[in-house]
């Protein structure tokens, strides 16, 4: 599944010099590009990984993990609407 982003949050993402993470699905729709298995954005350093964006990731991003409390509480957006929202 390929995570679905806006005009906006490209552009917010874009602005800040990062090119070349786009791309569309079958739909046309606009995505963050998948390189070997993973988000464009994450960078793997031995066991760990972190978000090279993390402040400036989508929404797609911030929503996840759905339905799971984390330290800003209980995200608002269920399994199936989140999938149907930002997953191609």
């Amino acid at each position: 599944m390929i995570p679905k982003i806006s005009f906006l949050e490209m552009l917010k993402i874009w602005v800040n010099g990062y090119k070349g993470f786009t791309t569309r699905d079958g739909s046309g729709r606009r995505c963050i590009r998948i390189v070997a298995g993973d988000c464009f954005f994450l960078e793997r350093k031995g066991k760990f990984s972190s978000c090279k964006i993390y402040n400036l990731r989508p929404r797609v991003c911030r929503d996840y993990p759905y339905g799971e409390k984390n330290n800003f509480g209980e995200c608002s957006v269920d399994k199936r609407s989140f999938k149907e929202k930002y997953l191609s």
